[in-house]
């Protein structure tokens, strides 16, 4: 953690890998965030990144992307890539961002 208190999290393509997620831990590579958007139309129908229901749609379903989300970690980890490098991919640090929020949430802070 930073002197301010600040962590950067990454997400390797793009965000929105976060949100397949919450359905599978494919360890497709892709080539660009375009290819991850294309893709989460398949889990997400009408998809958009303005989607004001999109937090209701998949809170249910944050235990298993947590889990996919380390688990495409860890196939980066076991092959060998730095963690945070350019092909640590794919790969998504949101799931801690969503753990901390929700130990806060636990604990009625």
């Amino acid at each position: 953690m930073g002197s301010r208190g600040f962590h950067i999290i990454l997400s390797n393509p793009c965000f929105e890998l976060w949100f397949i997620c919450h359905f599978t831990s494919t360890p497709k590579n892709y080539a660009s965030s375009k290819e991850v958007l294309k893709e989460i139309i398949h889990y997400l129908p009408g998809y958009g990144k303005s989607d004001e229901d999109l937090f209701m749609r998949t809170e249910s379903l944050l235990p298993e992307a947590i889990e996919n989300a380390k688990k495409l970690e860890n196939r980066c980890l076991e092959f060998g890539y730095t963690f945070h490098g350019y092909g640590f991919s794919p790969s998504t640090e949101v799931y801690r961002m969503t753990e901390l929020m929700m130990a806060v949430n636990s604990r009625g802070i």
